[in-house]
């Protein structure tokens, strides 16, 4: 995050630009860099297949507690 110091911009002469002070340690991009969104789209294909997974777990669950009370 940057951000413009008003104290500096208060004391220039117009037409001079404010230099711009760093406020976080490091750089953080914006838009995520590539492999943080391969990350994103790993992590929602594996949320997708869990709950593919667990619906079929349920559907199971549900066919077979009717079967177990059928008898």
């Amino acid at each position: 995050m940057r951000q413009f110091d008003p104290y500096q911009t208060s004391q220039l002469k117009a037409g001079v630009k404010p230099q711009v002070k760093e406020f976080a340690a490091w750089p953080i991009p914006l838009l995520g860099s590539k492999k943080s969104r391969e990350a994103d789209v790993q992590a929602k294909r594996a949320m997708r297949r869990f709950s593919d997974l667990f619906a079929r777990f349920l559907e199971n669950r549900r066919f077979f507690l009717l079967k177990s009370s059928a008898d």
